[in-house]
Parts: C-alpha cells; structure tokens; sequence
C-alpha cells in the first residue's frame, strides 16, 4: 500500500520532507505465533527463503484488522462490501473476585461451581493444575483467567467449555483430551461457542476427539485471539454456524492422524463444511445437522500448517440431514488476510475418484471477500481453490512452490497456485503466482446447487498486475470462454505454450498479447531453492507498484520509489567510537578498514548518490577524554573515503560539522541513564573547538551475553535479548538523550537510533528473521555475544547512520556486494525503506507526533487521536490529585505496551487497558478514578465519532512542524495566563496574523517575523504597559528554547512523547 507521509523532524535534524513508502509497509508490530513457543509444534520458519516482494501491510487499522478495501471503496471499478465484523463487547467489571484451587486452597475447588456462584461482572481466577471438568457458562458480564497452566481435560460431558450466554471472556487455559462423544450435537469439541459476544484469548485446544473449537448457530460477535489448537481429531476450528467470528494470531497444526478412506472424514485447519452439528459417533466425528449461512468472517494474521486435507476450507453444500434446503450455502463477507498457510494436504488424503485435491485454502460460494497479504506455500497440489464465489478480491498474496503432490503416483490433479472457477466480479490483483505445474487458472466447472439460469449465467474476472513464473507446464491457463467476461492486464507471465496465447487472442481476451508482458524473466532470485524474491533490476517490481490500491481519499497511485529529490550534501564528520562502529579483526589496518566499519558503508552510500562523506575517527570514549588520552586520527577507510583533520591542526579548523559519540553498550547495566556527567567533560571541549558543532549519540546494540549460556543463542534467547533491546534498553538510552539535552540545553543533540532499527528490523515478523529474512541465522550477524558483528550488521547499522545525517534512504540503485548476507541484497529496497521510517520517524516505538499522519491510510485512525490523548492527559492531570508529569509517565508506560495508533474498532478495549493501567499507576482514589473513567468516555467519543475536540489543547498550527508548533503553544498559554485576555481571544489574534506569515518560520527569519507577529498581537488584544512586558519577556524566553533546540514542556504541549 502507497501513501504520502510527512518525515518526522527530530530535534534540530533537516526540515520535514515528504517521503512515499516503499510496496512492503511494515505491519503494525504484528507477530505470527512462533512454533516454538508451544509443545510438539513442528513448524520451522514458515516462509522460509520465499522472500515476499509484495504489500503486506492489507489492514485498514488495528493490527491485522485484514481490509485494506471498506465499504464503498472502489478496487478497479467494483464496489466490496467488506464490514468489519463486530468485535465483541468486553464483560462488565467490578464485581467479586472468586478463585479456584485444585488443592483446596482457595474458595472454590471446582471451576464449575465458581461458575455457578458467579454474578455478572464478576472475575473468576483459576489457579494452576489439570481440572477434569466440562464447564457449561450461560451467564453474562464474566471474566474467566487462568493463572499459569491450567489445563481443562474430559468431564464426561461431550465438551471441555460450553460458552453460551454473553460478554464472556476467557484467558489463558488449555483445553485437552476431550474424547467423551456427548449428545448434543457438538460431542467431544474443546471449546464450544454458542453465545454472544464472546471472547477467547490465548486459549489452546489440543487433542480432543472432535475440534479444538467450534462455534454454533447462535454464536455471534465471537473473538478468538492468540492461542494454538493442534492435534485435534477432525478440525482445528470447526465453523458449524455463527456470524461476525474474527480469530486473531492463532496457530492450527497437525489436525487428524490418518484417513477414513471412503472421502467423508475430512481433516482440516479450519473447516465450515455442513457442520452444522458434528459429534462424535463410535469414536468418529460424524455430520448430524445440515448447515446455515454464516457471514462475516475473518482470519487474520493466523498461522495454519500440516493438517491432511486443506488448511482452510469454507465450503457447504447441505445433503439431506435435516428439513433444511439442500445444495449450496453461502458465507457472506469473508476475509483472510495476512496469514500463513503452509504444507496442508498429503498423500494419504484421497477424495472421489482418486483424485489428490487437497492443499491450501478452499473457498466456495463466497459472496464479498477479500484475501490478502497471505504466503501459502508448500501445500500438495493448490495454493487456493476458489469455487462460483461473487466479488472476492485476490490482493498482494504470494502463492508459491505448492507442488509436492506433483511427484505422487497416481494424482490426477497436478499443483495450480490459484484457480478460480466461474463466479462474478471476482478480482485477482498484485499477487506473486510461481512454482507449480500451472499458476493460474482460470475455469468454469458447474457445481452442484449452482444456478447457470440466473446469477451464474455469465462470469467475470479482472486478473491485473501479478507476477505468473516459473511454473513448470504454463504459467497462464483459461477454458470455456464464452462463460466468463475477463479482463486480463499488465501480468508478467513469463511462459505459455505458443498455441494457449494463441486461442486466448483469438477466442477468448482480444488484446492479451498486446496488454500483458508475455516472455518476461522475472528474475527471482533462486527458483530451485524456494527463494521467490526478486534479484536486483527485476521488472517484476514496478509491476507489482502498478497494482498498489491507493489510500481513500490520498490521491497518491503512483508508485515511486526510494530516490530523494534533496539537493547534493556534504557531510563532515568526526567519530569517536567503539568496535560497534569500527570493528578492527586480528590483521586489519586501521588506516584501510573495510566492511567492518560503518563509516566504509557511508561512504559507499554516498558516492552511490549524488552525497559526500567526510570523516575521521577513533576508538574513543568519555572516559578516554576524562583520562587524558588526546584526540587524535586514527582510522582510514577501503574505497576512497577521505578524512579532513591531520591531528596536527587545532580540531577547530577541520570545520566537522557533527561529532557521534557512542555509549558503552553494557554501560546501563551500571550506570544510570540520567547521570551524564562523565560525558560533559568532552561535550563540553568539542562544542568550544567547534561551536554549533551537532553531537550525535550513537545507539549500538546492547550486550547479549546476559541472555544466553553460549554463543549461539537460542531463539528463545535471542527472542529475550530482542525484547530487552526493543524495551529497557531503548528506554534507557531515550533517557540518556533526554537528560544530555537538560544539562546542556544550548547544544543540539540527534540520536542515532541503530540498536532500535536493527533489532527492530530482526524482529519485524515481516521482514526479520520470522519473515524474508528467516534464512539468516545468528552467526550471519554477529560474531561473539559481545555481540560484535558481521559485515552484514554493520551494513545495516550504516543504512541507519546515513539515513538520520542525510536524511534520506540509500540511493535506490545501490547494489549491494556479494559479502552481504544474500537475503538481505534480495531485501534491500524494503530493508532501506523500513530502516529509514525507523530512523526518522521513530515507528518502531511511541506514538510519535500526533501531527504526524498515523501511516495507516486507514480512515477509522486519524489526527484526532494525538488530540484525544492530549486531552485525556489533561482532563486527568487537571481533574485528580496527579501532576501532569506523572500523567504522561504513566500514559506512556502503558502505550508502550499497545500497537499505535488505534483504529476505531480497538479502540475501547485497548484504550481501556491503557487508561486502567494509568490510574493503577497513579494510585487514584475511587472518585478520581471515575472522573477519568467520565472523560475517557466523552473524549473517546468525541474522537470516535469525529467530532472537534474543540479546547485549548486542541492543535490549530497543523501546517508547522513540532518545535515550532510546541512554541506556539507555549506563547499562547503565557499570553492568556499572563493577561487579562481569554485562551480564545490570543487564539484569534495569533492566528490572524500568523496567516500573513511564511510558515514554519525559519531560525533565520524567527525575530523579526515572530517580533512583528507578537507586537501585532498586542495591539490587537490592547492590552496594558505591564501585560505588554510580560508578553515580550515570555516570549523571548520560549523563542531562545525553540531555537537551541530545547524541548518546550507544559500542560499545552501537543504531544505524548
């Protein structure tokens, strides 16, 4: 997805530009369930080497939300009708707190009996230990958590919970082992769902009889989140009925252990196939009730591997089990969206006739879907069925290698990566389609329950801007013409038997050979391999650029690219660093260092473009200083990069124009991050050999080897080591920044924030090692738990560097050498793009400027939320006991903890959590507590329903960057409080004159044009002699701040930082 955003400006760093996000738009810190993290799982690294070149960000606002298209918006001319299901209402709260123990040691020794005793709003707590209970809920309003490993086995009863009733949660249990076969239509299922709004967080299902979960008729605005069902008999998750059921980052494997053979006992991930009703029957799960529509429907972000049959199929046609019609059932608004689906089907899993028909995904009768940003690799002989569904659309999927059937005797259906068969107004569009016996496939075969009279008389389909390669009898395959309207543009289809293009010109699309790039190499990077991204110079990106849905409302289709259109810079800098800068190996001379320095890569960056890089450097420290050692050159680098200071000359005369100083990275683990003293010493020389030099704190990755027992680390170490890089360790070192600019106010300090974007980068489930980067291993990155790097890491480490002094990314055409870890070439644009919005705009982390576009694209999240917690700030800090100070601490602690921004659907579920972690925080009193519960409702609704938030907190200055706008603010605020005039009276009078002005108004220009604006304002609000000295006094001192780069902090600042 392609939108316009506005680059953050960072202290004193260059003036805001505009920059276009790269095709892959990193989602909102999403993370698919790691296989590891559960018992037996036997999933390793996914997407391994697919090496995805295409859009993965498809949701339209909270993480994975899976509709890129709302309603009314137009994909190529055809209007979806994607609704987001209705998440479910959160339980009241408030009530008692009952607890059960197996042991006896709490108030109740039986869940079930909790259950029973409870009353709406009450909380049920579950201490850890195995419960051997089937636990029926009908109430309303009640919150089940378990504590540890709990885990739920066979009561006798057909089921390990029957969740009926409303606004039910239930937190963290495991349901296993339930095989009593039960009598009501649901027998041996762990979880069964049959109420109203229901939640399911981080629940697991594993080795029951018949499901792991299954929702009914009646089941509606159901949330299944988190959580791994695996080992299930018959389906991970039955869909036996129900509307508006989302199912959220959760893990289905390993479904049925062998084969009815007579074709009716189907083994699935997730299955809706006239399971109305399915229990089991003599130890074998058997239909008893024919099916009902369901709709709404949306898969998301799950991880769905190794079953026998498809992964995932929604598919029902009803027989003759009950009064109901027979033929086909329709599922109405369906998604599934960036998700893995991966090695489903195999060669035990026979159907009619013989034929090997099982693999990925099945979809049929569909009426409204949308299936995007998914990999679905390795399945056995499809990548996506897709059967006489209407207005589905096929988005920026990558459909690869679904071919191990092919290599079985006797299959009689060989791998296609997608067929569509019939249907109407159905859209296949930027998808990456290779490796297999045929690509797509374009077919019209009746089915039963079909109706050619009427609805299905005449097809259509519009297949525009993918990439059709590398599949082994052709790449492009269509039958019976005269059915199907088709619209066939701008593909790259790389190989076609010479007689299919042609009867396709003549019978079926006039125009195919002239619309479409026929004979085309995509240039993937190793086909044999399973490494589907594209090599440098494919023509398969600009393809893929050309089926980027613009945002609502943006404007912006064309695609661009990485290239800045910023004049030439030269840069003149000194480093004084440590072996995470420069590297030196046994053998290495300082004077002629290579791909184990940073600077060495700057350089190369540089001369890429149009830039110049200037610098010296040497291994030096604070405490190198503090101890006396002088300054002195001491490195040169490979590859023409010149130095301008001999050590000879005073340090003046070099004209360096930033120095980078780089913290020890174990150093936090000793000192505190707001004790800066042993750095002023050498700040202070260096400003005055060169004042107005910029210093520049280099952010290294911090020491690994607390986290691990030897070098390599294990993935649960690393994952340990990432989250403490991502956590404490950033926030200790924004501390460091913060407490630098307080004790030296007049200097302009940028952090160089490496650790945030390397690591990030690694732990990117997109892009990092969960993602296209999955075949990198640790020893490709680092060398020791130090942990010092490899060239490919310190490459990384210079796309950061570079891209916060120049602010731009690295030169589009740059092509990286051979000694950089492959996967990372194959990535690079996508790699530059993440690191440079990392870098510059802070993504990873915090909230950022509330000014700033949310970079969602999504309408349910826009401006107004910076205003909203701007205001929810101070509607707390002026209506309780608490200081703003501690306000924004404890808003910001628990915003860390939440994807930013919110969309609209989330929003009061996870905004709750986050102001209920506020107050605990705070300590509030009841009374306290209820006003800030009063004014997170009004404000949210406010925000919710779009409504201005029309106070003096309120942003009127949205066309000036922050330091400016952060001025402004301040100006306004001490002009009211130090005046007879009211808030709204300043207002008007600043922003009439302000409408005169150029803005932002720059450092050069700022006295005389902010000097007439305030004299101006004066005169406006008539104000007296003595009102008049204030005003003039204030507003030299809020000016000299914003001008030496010193934050202005208030009550008015507009942003949570």
């Amino acid at each position: 997805m392609l939108f316009s955003r506005s680059r953050k400006t960072k202290n004193n760093a260059p003036s805001s530009r505009n920059r276009r996000l790269g095709i892959l738009q990193k989602l909102e810190d999403r993370q698919l369930l790691a296989g590891d993290a559960y018992p037996d799982s036997p999933m390793e690294d996914q997407a391994a080497e697919v090496g995805s070149p295409i859009a993965g960000d498809t949701s339209a606002g909270d993480s994975g939300s899976g509709a890129t298209q709302t309603e009314g918006t137009s994909i190529d001319g055809s209007q979806l009708s994607l609704n987001a299901p209705n998440l479910p209402a959160t339980p009241a709260s408030g009530g008692a707190s009952l607890r059960v123990a197996a042991d006896g040691s709490a108030e109740f020794a039986s869940i079930q009996e909790a259950i029973d005793a409870a009353s709406a709003g009450d909380t049920i707590t579950i201490a850890e230990g195995t419960y051997a209970e089937a636990l029926t809920i009908n109430g309303n309003d009640l919150t089940v958590v378990g504590e540890g490993n709990v885990t739920i086995t066979d009561g006798g009863a057909g089921h390990g919970i029957y969740v009926g009733g409303s606004r039910i949660e239930i937190n963290g249990v495991t349901v296993s082992g339930v095989l009593s076969e039960g009598t009501n239509g649901y027998g041996a299922s762990g979880v069964v769902i049959a109420g109203q709004d229901i939640r399911l967080i981080d629940v697991n299902a594993n080795n029951n009889g018949t499901a792991g979960f299954q929702t009914l008729e009646s089941a509606s605005n159901v949330l299944i989140q988190g959580g791994v069902a695996y080992n299930n008999s018959y389906a991970g998750l039955a869909l036996g009925g129900g509307n508006h059921i989302t199912v959220r980052g959760t893990e289905f494997y390993n479904t049925g252990t062998s084969d009815s053979g007579e074709g009716n006992f189907q083994y699935y991930g997730i299955v809706a196939d006239n399971t109305g009703n399915v229990q089991l029957v003599n130890g074998t799960p058997t239909y008893i009730e024919d099916q009902l529509p369901m709709s709404d429907i949306r898969l998301e972000e799950i991880n769905v591997h190794d079953h026998l049959r498809y992964g995932i199929r929604i598919s029902a046609e009803n027989g003759s089990l009950s009064t109901r019609p027979s033929g086909r059932i329709d599922t109405s608004n369906f998604a599934l969206v960036d998700s893995l689906i991966t090695d489903n089907g195999s060669e035990t899993s026979s159907w009619v006739g013989g034929l090997y028909h099982h693999g990925g995904v099945l979809l049929q009768h569909i009426q409204g879907g949308f299936v995007a940003g998914n990999v679905i690799q390795g399945n056995y002989t499809w990548g996506v069925d897709v059967y006489n569904s209407s207005n589905v659309a096929f988005v920026s999927n990558m459909i690869v290698a679904n071919n191990r059937g092919d290599a079985t005797p006797d299959v009689t259906i060989q791998s296609a990566g997608l067929e569509i068969n019939g249907g109407q107004s159905n859209q296949v569009i930027g998808n990456v389609i290779a490796g297999h016996n045929a690509g797509v496939f374009s077919s019209w075969i009746p089915d039963t329950g079909d109706d050619f009279s009427t609805e299905y008389a005449v097809g259509s389909i519009v297949i525009r801007n993918n990439i059709m390669a590398a599949n082994a009898e052709t790449d492009f395959e269509l039958i019976v013409p005269e059915r199907i309207d088709r619209t066939i543009e701008n593909n790259l289809i790389q190989s076609m038997p010479a007689w299919l293009i042609q009867y396709i010109e003549d019978d079926a699309v006039p125009g195919f050979t002239q619309n479409n790039y026929l004979s085309v190499d995509p240039l993937f990077v190793d086909v044999a391999a399973g490494n589907f991204a594209f090599q440098d110079g494919s023509p398969a990106n600009e393809i893929l650029a050309g089926a980027t849905l613009a945002d609502p409302g943006s404007g912006n289709t064309d695609p661009g690219s990485n290239t800045d259109d910023s004049s030439p810079q030269t840069i003149r800098q000194l480093i004084l660093g440590h072996s995470l800068i420069n590297h030196f190996v046994d053998g290495d001379d300082p004077q002629n260092m290579g791909g184990t320095a940073v600077p060495y890569w700057i350089h190369q960056f540089a001369s890429a473009g149009d830039n110049t890089y200037l610098v010296d450097g040497q291994w030096y420290s604070a405490e190198s200083f503090n101890s006396g050692q002088e300054l002195s050159v001491q490195w040169g680098f490979q590859g023409g990069a010149e130095g301008v200071w001999d050590s000879e000359t005073p340090l003046g005369a070099a004209d360096f124009q930033s120095v980078v100083l780089s913290p020890y990275n174990y150093i936090q683990q000793h000192a505190p991050a707001d004790d800066v003293s042993e750095y002023l010493p050498l700040i202070d020389y260096l400003t005055a050999a060169e004042p107005g030099i910029e210093v520049q704190i280099y952010e290294g990755w911090p020491d690994m080897s607390p986290f691990l027992t030897a070098f390599p680390a294990t993935d649960a170490e690393f994952a340990n080591y990432a989250e403490y890089s991502l956590g404490d360790y950033q926030a200790w070192f924004d501390t460091l920044i913060d407490s630098l600019r307080a004790a030296r106010p007049d200097v302009t300090f940028r952090p160089i924030e490496v650790n945030e974007a390397l690591i990030g980068l690694l732990n990117d489930s997109e892009l990092g090692l969960q993602g296209r980067l999955s075949g990198v291993t640790q020893t490709d990155l680092f060398s020791d738990d130090a942990p010092h790097g490899t060239e490919t890491t310190y490459f990384l480490a210079a796309i950061a560097t570079y891209s916060e002094n120049f602010g731009q990314p690295i030169p589009a055409d740059y092509v990286a050498p051979e000694s950089i870890h492959p996967l990372v070439r194959a990535n690079l644009a996508d790699i530059s793009e993440f690191i440079f919005q990392t870098v510059t705009d802070g993504s990873s982390t915090g909230i950022g400027d509330p000014s700033d576009d949310p970079g969602t694209g999504d309408p349910a999240v826009d401006a107004g939320f910076g205003d909203y917690l701007l205001t929810l700030e101070n509607a707390i800090a002026e209506g309780t006991s608490a200081d703003q100070a501690s306000v924004r601490a404890a808003l910001e602690a628990s915003l860390a903890e939440v994807t930013l921004p919110i969309s609209a659907d989330r929003f009061w579920s996870d905004m709750g959590d986050v102001v209920g972690r506020a107050i605990d925080t705070l300590g509030l009193p009841d009374a306290e507590a209820d006003i800030v519960w009063e004014q997170h409702d009004l404000i949210g609704n406010q925000y919710l329903t779009g409504e201005d938030l029309s106070d003096a907190t309120e942003d009127p200055y949205p066309a000036v960057d922050a330091g400016f706008r952060d001025y402004l603010l301040t100006l306004e605020n001490a002009i009211a409080e130090g005046t007879s005039a009211d808030q709204a009276s300043v207002r008007a009078a600043l922003e009439a004159l302000l409408a005169e002005a150029t803005l932002p108004i720059s450092a050069d220009r700022f006295w005389s044009d902010m000097g007439d604006v305030v004299g101006r304002t004066i005169d406006t609000l008539g104000l007296t002699d003595a009102e008049v000295d204030i005003v003039w006094e204030q507003h030299d001192l809020i000016g000299n701040q914003y001008l030496t780069g010193e934050t202005v902090y208030n009550g008015s600042e507009d942003t949570v930082d």
